[in-house]
């Protein structure tokens, strides 16, 4: 389903071996009850099979992957983030089921970095994409767009998930910029991230 979902090869240095694995997943845009989108069981399905796939090649070891989607699983809300009353400091209202709620960062998670600065909009449908991430085992790290000012980073099961700002300038809020990604093949759990903020543009007119 969907556009571009598919996978990347990443060889070794010594062009040997697939090293890691990039896998860009189309999650869509809004479903037919105008809800944000989901991804779909084919293409979970497609992930669990390449990956087999890819370990046969590599001598039975699973190679690791990452994942690059627009909008974010639903498990954001549950495993990620704790349920504060409102007019906590640093709360966010939630979105969409959770809209009359409100959350911060996990305070007991100590992999997370970066800031929460609106409530995240995850797909309306859970389809169980994060747990067929748990389920084979070699997810690295997930890497999320859709809520623009979010700039953050934890650790949850194994797996690093992101959200990291909007590029474009034409997009609410003060903030954008992008995400530095440094691999290491004889350390592929350990990613190096580095979230870069570019310098705001005040007068577009001349761009």
């Amino acid at each position: 389903s969907g556009v571009g979902t598919g996978s990347i090869p990443i060889y070794s240095r010594d062009g040997s071996r697939v090293a890691f694995c990039v896998f860009p997943i189309d999650s869509g845009t809004y479903n037919s009850n105008d809800d944000y989108d989901h991804v779909k069981t084919d293409q979970i399905q497609y992930y669990a099979s390449e990956t087999a796939r890819l370990a046969q090649l590599n001598n039975g070891n699973p190679v690791p992957t990452l994942t690059f989607q627009h909008i974010p699983v639903p498990e954001i809300y549950s495993n990620l983030l704790v349920e504060v009353p409102n007019g906590t400091a640093g709360a966010v209202q939630g979105t969409g089921q959770w809209q009359n709620r409100y959350y911060v960062l996990d305070p007991n998670n100590s992999t997370i970095t970066g800031v929460m600065q609106e409530g995240p909009c995850p797909a309306a449908i859970n389809n169980y994409q994060y747990q067929g991430w748990r389920d084979v085992g070699n997810h690295v790290g997930a890497f999320f767009g859709h809520d623009h000012i979010n700039d953050f980073k934890m650790n949850v099961d194994g797996i690093d998930l992101y959200q990291t700002l909007g590029a474009g300038y034409f997009t609410y809020g003060k903030e954008h910029g992008g995400r530095l990604i440094v691999l290491d093949e004889n350390n592929p759990r350990e990613l190096y991230t580095e979230s870069i903020e570019i310098p705001q543009i005040t007068d577009l007119g001349k761009y």
